[in-house]
């Protein structure tokens, strides 16, 4: 009896731990096929006025691709500001259903 309720407490914790590692919410992946880098990431719910703060905090380089995982899941609206901000205009997307993955491919059309 001593094994089987061992058993169960280490199949019990090791659950836990699984499911603590797992990526919780929704992902955004944004595929780079555009000519342009873009230094701005801002996303908000559809139902906000403002956009949001910068949450890329880097660069997506042409050709490169991005992932913004853990997004709590809803519908937002999604803009990218490019890095030559002369060159390109900004890239905006509105009422994007974020309740699971989603791909944005980027492209210079």
């Amino acid at each position: 009896m001593h094994k089987t309720r061992t058993f169960f407490v280490l199949v019990l914790a090791l659950t836990t731990l699984l499911a603590a590692c797992a990526p919780r919410g929704s992902e955004l992946t944004i595929v780079n096929n555009s000519s342009a880098d873009w230094c701005e990431l801002h996303m908000t719910l559809s139902t906000d006025a403002n956009w949001g703060p910068d949450i890329l905090g880097g660069r997506i380089a042409a050709g490169a691709t991005y992932a913004e995982t853990g997004i709590e899941p809803g519908v937002y609206d999604v803009q990218l500001i490019p890095c030559d901000t002369a060159a390109f205009e900004n890239y905006e997307r509105y009422e994007l259903d974020l309740s699971t993955h989603m791909e944005l491919t980027l492209t210079d059309q």
